[in-house]
C-alpha cells in the first residue's frame, strides 16, 4: 500500500470533525439562546463558527447557525422557528474514510455540511472546507508525491529520450540543478548522467516528459498535462497552507466540489497507468 492510501486509510470523519456548539433548546427564545453561544464554552472558546444541535426534551430534532441580523433583542421567535431539521441523509458514520467524503461531497447537489454519527450520537459536524484541514492537506500532498515518484521512475528508463523532449530552457535549468546536487557523483556522463538530469527536473517538467516522449499508452499529451498541471496547483497550496478556495480553486458550489474528487480519482488513474509502464520495462 502506498503512502498516500495509508494516510487515506486513517482520515476520518471522527478526525476532521467540527465540535458542535453549545445545544439549544427548542422552546427556548432565540436571541437569548445567540447571545449564549456569544459567550462562548467553559475555557472562554467563541463558537460562533459552529453549528449547535437543537433538542426538544432529551432527543436532536434540528440544527441552528444564528446570525447576527437574524434574531433581535425584543424578538418572540424561539430555536425551533430559526432551526432546520436534520433528516438522515445529512448524517455520516465516524468511519468514513476521506475518500469516501470528498466523494460524497461531489455527489451533493446542495449538501454543504454533515452530521458525523457515533453510535447513536451526533458529536459534531464535518463540511467540505474540513476536507482541507492539516491531515487532509497532508493526504493530498501525498498523492501528489506519490505521482511525481512514479513518474520519474518511467522516466528514468527512457532518460536520454526524456530529457531530450524538453526545450533548452528547461534542459539548462536540470543541468544547473545537477551540477550543483552531483558535482562529484556518477552522474557525469552516459546513461547515469541522464539518470541525474531527470532526478532534477522539476515536477512539471516530468509530465511534459511523459506526454511528448508517449510514454502512456492511452493518454494524450494534453490528459498528461492536465493532471500535472492540477497536481502542481494542489501541491503548492498545501505546501503553502493555503485555504480550500485556493486549493484547484475550489469553492462551496456543485461544479467545483466535484473538482476534489475528479482530481484524485484522475490522478490515481495516472498512477496506476505510469506504474504499469514502469512493470512493463522490469518486466
Amino acid at each position: 500500500m502506498n503512502t498516500f492510501s495509508q494516510i487515506a486509510s486513517f482520515i476520518t470523519a471522527r478526525g476532521i470533525q467540527k465540535p458542535l456548539a453549545v445545544h439549544a433548546e427548542a422552546d427556548q427564545n432565540a436571541y437569548r439562546a445567540y447571545l449564549e453561544r456569544l459567550s462562548g464554552d467553559e475555557e472562554g472558546i467563541e463558537k460562533v463558527d459552529r453549528i449547535s444541535l437543537v433538542i426538544d426534551g432529551h432527543e436532536p430534532i434540528g440544527w441552528w447557525w444564528p446570525y447576527e441580523e437574524d434574531v433581535q433583542e425584543g424578538d418572540t421567535k424561539t430555536v425551533s422557528d430559526c432551526m432546520t431539521p436534520i433528516t438522515c441523509a445529512m448524517l455520516v458514520s465516524g468511519d468514513a474514510k476521506y475518500l469516501e467524503l470528498a466523494d460524497l461531497f461531489a455527489q451533493q447537489s446542495s449538501r454543504f455540511l454533515y452530521f458525523v454519527l457515533e453510535g447513536t450520537k451526533i458529536t459534531g459536524t464535518v463540511s467540505f472546507g474540513d476536507l482541507f484541514c492539516p491531515l487532509g492537506r497532508l493526504c493530498l500532498f501525498s498523492l501528489v508525491l506519490h505521482l511525481e515518484k512514479e513518474a520519474e521512475e518511467l522516466c528514468k528508463h527512457k532518460a536520454e529520450t526524456c530529457f531530450n523532449v524538453l526545450s533548452e530552457g528547461r534542459q539548462e535549468k536540470a543541468h544547473e540543478v545537477l551540477a550543483k546536487c552531483f558535482a562529484s557523483s556518477k552522474h557525469n556522463s552516459g546513461v547515469e548522467k541522464y539518470r541525474g538530469l531527470i532526478e532534477s527536473t522539476t515536477f512539471i517538467d516530468k509530465g511534459k516528459m511523459l506526454g511528448k516522449a508517449q510514454l502512456i499508452n492511452n493518454k494524450s499529451r494534453n490528459e498528461i498535462e492536465s493532471v500535472f498541471a492540477a497536481a502542481e496547483k494542489v501541491r503548492n497550496s498545501c505546501a503553502h497552507n493555503r485555504s480550500e478556495f485556493q486549493v484547484l480553486g475550489l469553492t462551496s458550489n456543485r461544479k467545483e466540489r466535484r473538482n476534489l474528487s475528479t482530481f484524485i480519482h484522475k490522478t490515481q488513474e495516472m498512477i496506476g497507468l505510469i506504474q504499469k509502464g514502469n512493470a512493463d520495462w522490469l518486466s
